[in-house]
């Protein structure tokens, strides 16, 4: 949802790239299937995957909202 916003706003190369490029190069490696059998031989690396994407989204909202209220604020100095 908030991607739509950035596509309208204009600002999703900041935040929309990095992230669609992540996903591309998943999807072109084919590294997206997991193999059940294999899971508990790659259950660390999936972990720290999963922690980098999730922190990435946590920085990603944080600077969101910083920017909305820094919006806000220097439009209700003016």
């Amino acid at each position: 949802m908030s991607f739509l916003f950035f596509l309208v706003t204009g600002h999703w190369a900041l935040h929309g790239l990095p992230y669609l490029y992540y996903n591309f190069q998943i999807c072109l490696k084919n590294h997206y299937l997991i193999d059940v059998t294999e899971i508990f031989n790659l259950l660390d690396w999936e972990t720290k995957k999963r922690l980098f994407k999730l922190a990435y989204m946590i920085l990603t909202l944080f600077l969101t909202i910083f920017w909305l209220i820094y919006s806000t604020v220097d439009d209700y100095e003016e």
